[in-house]
């Protein structure tokens, strides 16, 4: 049975190319060989296409029906075009894995920990699991200002039987409350809609009610006792660890505005082995944060940022995060669709359109061999995702959503494959090397078989382009020149910083990449089941995705 998925990944770069001239950069004092002109592209999608910014809700909004990015002209027919922003982003990208470009915390990812959970008691590190969690401690979070403290309990957790509970509160039930907040909100709430955790007496100890949602066979709810301690200050990143293992939870921005109106919100605080945090989690079998965030795990790839230094990338299309903001040297038009295109050529397409999850651990963390690596054991992520191009102008089919659940489905109106746009494409005061590398990430360094992809579902085969033609105007010199300036700027950085004589063409990035934005066979990109993940996971066989079947490839300049 073989491994398939709609993605891949390029590995990360564990230097980044900084170019010399970076700090030098400026819109106001040109480089003595700085050039100006521009370059028009022309090009066509093989696959049919839909871009979301800039295109309006139409028909009916409940359908949530939208056509592809467009204008309405003078006479009223639509001109149909993909936004600058899209083809910059989708050119940006690609250049800052050729150019071995930096990981950015505010331009790539989200920093974050990805929580775990596990009460099968079936295997040794479910057992561990359980262990841990019961060593937690109950108590308040509370939110002063900006800052966050946690107030444990004085005394031993206790627990009331459901049926005294709803003897005790009749009219609240719950067992049919789907969440924690709705679950603490069926004892009591205040205006607000906050919960209000009821004082409960057992023999002479005072106690809080705090419920912590629905469970099959569920008998009991917890008692806090109603005595304190000293309140704890909570660092940021236990509660940037906090927010982010919860944050998909239902209802949890509930528990943040009560936190903000100065409630105080039940939770249990626990020391873990090997974190450098303390954990905080929302109900007594809690979440228990991964030991590595993301951050964590690509600075085990790439080397601490410079944030003062530029990469290639930052030096033409600029900057706006960190301590340095720079205006970009390159500017990117709208792509304007050159054919005319009726309302019954587009393409209609009906499904959910699911994002893959950095929490799936066997695909986004490296494994090198049995058993598979987690946020908590790996060495490195995966790399960089990258959608894998569908071979021609298939496509495959969106899921659907279950009998009766249409509010989950998505509705759009793609362009129809074999639509031509041309885009233009100006520069302003770039270097020779900036403008080879601008025209390697337009055609993947003239190589032949390879397609850009971007827009929506392109993990279904959508958004596949071809680039047809680039001519370059008032520049001084050939694509060839360009070209040729950034691949020996590209073999020399890696000469000097992997110490060996490696040619950029023989990267594993560049590799990589030509063959992911290669060709596959549908049946090598699709989504796998559910009964082919667990096969995967009952046998512990989850090698690194290849690109074995990919075409072979050539670069012109060899």
């Amino acid at each position: 049975m073989p491994l398939t998925s709609p993605y891949n990944f390029v590995p990360i770069n564990r230097q980044v190319y900084y170019p010399s001239w970076g700090h030098l950069v400026s819109m106001d004092v040109p480089f003595e060989d700085g050039e100006d002109g521009f370059i028009e592209v022309t090009f066509k999608n093989v696959s049919p296409l839909f871009t979301r910014n800039g295109a309006r809700q139409e028909r009916d909004p409940k359908k949530k029906e939208t056509l592809t990015s467009h204008i309405v002209e003078d006479n009223g027919k639509r001109r149909y075009f993909i936004p600058a922003s899209t083809i910059k982003g989708m050119l940006r990208s690609t250049l800052e894995i050729m150019a071995f470009g930096k990981i950015n915390e505010s331009e790539h990812y989200s920093n974050r920990w990805f929580g775990y959970r596990d009460i099968a008691q079936e295997t040794a590190e479910s057992k561990e699991y359980i262990n841990k969690v019961r060593q937690g401690r109950p108590g308040w979070l509370s939110k002063k200002g900006n800052q966050y403290f946690f107030t444990e309990c004085d005394g031993e957790l206790d627990k009331i039987p459901i049926e005294t509970l709803e003897q005790d509160f009749p009219g609240h039930t719950n067992r049919d409350r789907t969440s924690i907040w709705e679950v603490n909100c069926s004892v009591r709430k205040d205006q607000y809609d906050n919960p209000v955790y009821p004082i409960y007496r057992k023999g002479k100890t005072e106690y809080q009610i705090v419920c912590s949602g629905a469970m099959g066979g569920k008998l009991h709810e917890l008692l806090f006792p109603n005595r304190f301690k000293q309140p704890i200050e909570l660092d940021e990143i236990t509660i940037k660890a906090f927010k982010s293992v919860y944050e998909q939870t239902k209802d949890f921005n509930k528990f943040i505005t009560a936190l903000d109106r100065k409630q105080k919100v039940p939770v249990f605080y626990l020391f873990v082995d090997g974190m450098k945090f303390p954990v905080i989690g929302l109900s007594r079998m809690f979440r228990i944060p991964s030991k590595n965030s993301l951050t964590d795990m690509i600075r085990k790839e790439q080397d601490e940022q410079k944030d003062a230094s530029l990469d290639l990338c930052e030096t033409m299309f600029g900057r706006t995060s960190g301590n340095l903001s720079l205006k970009g040297r390159v500017q990117i038009g709208h792509a304007f669709a050159l054919d005319q295109v009726d309302d019954k050529q587009l393409v209609p397409v009906e499904g959910i359109l699911g994002q893959p999850k950095a929490s799936y651990y066997p695909l986004y963390v490296k494994q090198n061999k049995n058993p598979y690596k987690t946020y908590d054991t790996g060495t490195a992520l995966s790399g960089r995702k990258i959608y894998r191009v569908h071979k021609g102008a298939t496509t495959t089919s969106l899921p659907q959503p279950p009998r009766g659940r249409n509010n989950m489905s998505n509705v759009f109106y793609a362009l129809p494959a074999g639509t031509t746009f041309k885009l233009r494409i100006n520069v302003h005061n770039l270097k020779k090397v900036e403008i080879g590398a601008l025209l390697s990430a337009l055609t993947i360094h003239e190589t032949e078989g390879v397609f850009h992809n971007l827009g929506l579902a392109k993990s279904y085969g959508y958004g596949k382009l071809q680039i047809e033609s680039v001519k370059l105007h008032m520049l001084r010199h050939s694509s060839d020149d360009y070209e040729l300036a950034f691949e020996d700027a590209m073999d020399e950085f890696l000469s000097t910083s992997e110490g060996q004589e490696t040619r950029w063409c023989d990267s594993k990035q560049l590799t990589m990449l030509v063959n992911i934005l290669s060709e596959h066979e549908d049946k090598d990109v699709k989504l796998m089941t559910l009964k082919e993940y667990s096969f995967y996971k009952d046998t512990d066989n989850w090698a690194k995705l290849k690109e074995d079947n990919a075409p072979l490839f050539s670069f012109k300049y060899e």
